[in-house]
């Protein structure tokens, strides 16, 4: 059970990747695997750092109140992805999508090492308190930093693979409200 719940975690904290990986599959910037490996990497220390963090969070409290408080963060952390996948947008955010889809097609080239760093500094700025809410909530480290590895790689190459495809504007459209649906259902399994 453990490994499974690991694995929620990780393609929810790595469904972002996926939409990284859309947009630069639709621009035609290639992201070589070693940089994907390396945004993955930084991605599973950043992970393991933020659930250590958590851990030294919930050794200062009951186990009870330190599980359940950990559960009901990633239930909120998935309430909060989910409404912002599905809330209205701004006439403000419609004008700046549309302004963006009518840009010229980029001609293919390939992702430098200073955007890959970024890239991942960025994923894992984002994945910061959803791995300190797991840790707190009971999963452990190691394997969910692990499972955030394997994942973040799956995840960046699906993403330009999809990028290349018709599904990209479905699946870019409903990323947040995916990712928030898989904290749900996560926090929702460990509080059983």
């Amino acid at each position: 059970m453990q490994f499974f719940e690991a694995f929620l975690f990780a393609c929810s904290a790595n469904l972002d990747n996926m939409t990284i990986g859309i947009t630069y599959g639709i621009r035609k910037i290639r992201i070589p695997f070693l940089y994907n490996v390396i945004i993955a990497l930084i991605s599973c220390i950043g992970t393991f750092l933020a659930m250590t963090l958590g851990s030294f969070a919930a050794h200062s409290l009951a186990p009870k109140y330190a599980q359940t408080i950990g559960n009901l963060l990633l239930i909120f952390l998935g309430l909060y992805f989910l409404w912002d996948g599905i809330r209205p947008i701004s006439p403000k955010e419609t004008s700046a999508k549309n302004k963006n889809a009518q840009s010229p097609a980029v001609s293919p080239s390939l992702l430098s090492l200073s955007q890959t760093f970024l890239i991942a500094c960025a994923l894992t700025l984002n994945n910061l308190g959803m791995g300190i809410s797991a840790s707190i909530a009971g999963l452990p480290s190691v394997l969910t930093s692990c499972c955030t590895f394997f994942v973040s790689i799956a995840m960046l190459c699906l993403g330009q693979y999809l990028g290349k495809t018709y599904f990209a504007k479905i699946l870019g459209h409903y990323a947040e409200a995916i990712s928030g649906c898989i904290l749900l259902i996560l926090g929702l399994c460990e509080c059983i």
